[in-house]
């Protein structure tokens, strides 16, 4: 099985620096063009699944990205929880709190655990429902939540790079997933 794991384009709350967590924040013109530059790489397979968070964000993306498809949305794909800290500006969250490492657990939000939790039951929907391609339309904190599956659970990934409406594909053979590429982009 090929997985394509897909951040959403870019929101309002990506460029104005404030956290959004698993509020529905929308698209902007350039996230959607985001998701319309990767619809040439999506383009050359046919999935078997196509899965998407619930928020609209990520719901948007995988419509632009692969025109006509109704992905199966569900909410196991959100983005992590940032509790009572949504909606204010991520500087400012660290100036008050200093870095909080992926943990808002004290902010009636989620941390890393809860987060990785979701990612290993995603994964293991994913490897009893045999499949040749799927793609997943999901967020920043759930990919390194992924990610952190693969390279075990405490692997430091706060400052891995994932850019919006970047691509990454995973591998799932002999009952292990492996990490083909990271990053991949469309062209604007």
């Amino acid at each position: 099985m090929i997985l394509f794991l897909i951040r959403h384009g870019q929101t309002v709350a990506n460029l104005e620096g404030y956290y959004s967590g698993q509020s529905d924040v929308k698209l902007t013109d350039l996230g959607r063009q985001q998701a319309e530059a990767i619809r040439p790489i999506l383009s050359k397979y046919s999935f078997d699944r196509i899965y998407s968070s619930d928020l609209s964000r990520a719901v948007d993306t995988a419509k632009l990205a692969i025109p006509g498809c109704e992905p199966i949305q569900l909410p196991l794909l959100r983005e992590l929880s940032i509790g009572d800290l949504t909606g204010e500006s991520i500087g400012a969250v660290r100036d008050r709190y200093g870095n909080l490492n992926s943990d808002f657990s004290a902010f009636n939000g989620e941390n890393m655990e809860m987060i990785n939790k979701r990612a290993r039951e995603f994964l293991s929907i994913l490897e009893q429902e045999p499949a040749e391609y799927v793609a997943a339309f999901t967020h920043n904190g759930f990919m390194k939540g992924v990610l952190r599956q693969m390279l075990g659970s405490h692997a430091a990934t706060a400052a891995v790079i994932n850019g919006n409406c970047n691509i990454a594909v995973l591998k799932y053979a002999n009952h292990r997933w492996t990490l083909a590429v990271w990053n991949l982009a469309g062209t604007l």
